[in-house]
């Protein structure tokens, strides 16, 4: 059975542990220095995600498409982030130290820097030859391309005018949201969150200027 379509998380999904060292107390009356890991607030959390794409689009590029040609959950999926992350010093984490972050993310940011690598005249008319509506709207993938089919300019205006985790965003989606109407399953209630939004919709804009569309993960409870 479907899980009811939502466009809300209850949370970022994001966890960070920074490798600089952070001022803290060491025993009761003594104060200093600790190199041990501290965990990043949510402005350092969306420039680790600006940065981890443009750093896997542009460092990683053939493991970044990879990773975007693979269905969503599915085993070669797992086989490229393993390749992308692995090693001790991966250039691409900077001083995090380690991350629990949503997968759909990650695809979302290296998307959104693959799609903006795209020469500025081109990309619109990529993404009108390559963009199809679904026939029916269940998951957020489904949304995504529905709304990119239906106004590719306000969808790249999100994602070239905007950065993410910034009040830009959010009052950019703020505006889009006027015309999510026809792209939302009708008499369910949503929310809208400006993260979750974006990296649907970078991911849409992606595969339409590509001409693919790769299988989204079925939803089940």
């Amino acid at each position: 059975m479907r899980r009811a379509f939502a466009l809300f998380l209850a949370a970022t999904g994001l966890s960070l542990a920074l490798a600089a060292p952070a001022q803290a107390q060491l025993s009761p009356g003594t104060s200093g220095w600790s190199s041990a890991p501290t965990e990043a607030g949510d402005a350092e959390t969306m420039r680790f995600m600006r940065r981890l794409g443009n750093c896997i689009a542009e460092r990683k590029h053939d493991l970044g498409v990879a990773f975007l040609a693979s269905d969503a959950g599915s085993p070669a999926e797992d086989a490229v982030v393993s390749e992308i992350f692995k090693g001790n010093r991966n250039v691409c984490m900077g001083n995090i130290v380690s991350a629990t972050m949503r997968r759909a993310y990650i695809r979302g940011s290296v998307a959104e820097w693959l799609y903006k690598s795209l020469a500025d005249g081109d990309r619109l008319n990529l993404v009108a030859a390559g963009a199809r509506e679904p026939e029916t709207v269940v998951t957020m993938h489904d949304f995504a391309d529905c709304y990119v089919a239906r106004d590719a300019a306000a969808a790249d205006g999100l994602v070239t005018q905007t950065q993410l985790g910034t009040e830009g965003e959010k009052e950019y989606v703020r505006q889009m949201a006027q015309n999510f109407g026809p792209c939302l399953p009708s008499g369910r209630e949503v929310r809208i969150v400006p993260t979750q939004i974006r990296m649907a919709i970078a991911e849409a804009l992606y595969h339409a200027a590509n001409g693919d569309r790769v299988q989204a993960p079925k939803e089940t409870q």
